[in-house]
């Protein structure tokens, strides 16, 4: 019986090395899809957020044109923009302990959702 001991031993201890192989190999694949769906995000808000810079630096040049033609002088246009400008700066600082909780939870939950959530909730194929 002492051979058939040592084949088992031998046996089970390459099933287990097997199993942890393809564990780390499933892990090393997850993290990999997780942080493609985390770096695509963030890719996308960047993406989002130049073109938002440019919409919003289009309206202002309109909105100290159009607050020049009512005034009759370009620096109030201008002033009357900035101080917009700065009521909302005032606003988001203000804020910031909302927007800095809502901007961690929303990180946390892309590294820690399913695969499918990070697809828009298409299956994966």
């Amino acid at each position: 019986m002492e051979p058939d001991k040592q084949g088992f031993f031998k046996e089970t201890q390459q099933l287990v090395e097997e199993y942890i192989q393809e564990r780390l190999l499933l892990l090393k694949y997850q993290t990999a899809e997780r942080t493609a769906g985390i770096g695509s995000s963030l890719l996308l808000g960047l993406c989002l957020g130049l073109l938002s810079l440019l919409v919003v630096l289009l309206i202002s040049a309109l909105g100290v044109y159009f607050f020049a033609q009512i005034t009759r002088n370009w620096y109030l246009g201008f002033i009357i923009i900035t101080a917009l400008y700065a009521v909302f700066l005032f606003i988001v600082y203000m804020q910031r302990k909302i927007l800095r909780k809502y901007f961690s939870d929303l990180i946390i939950s892309l590294f820690f959702s399913d695969t499918h959530e990070l697809n828009d909730g298409e299956p994966n194929k």
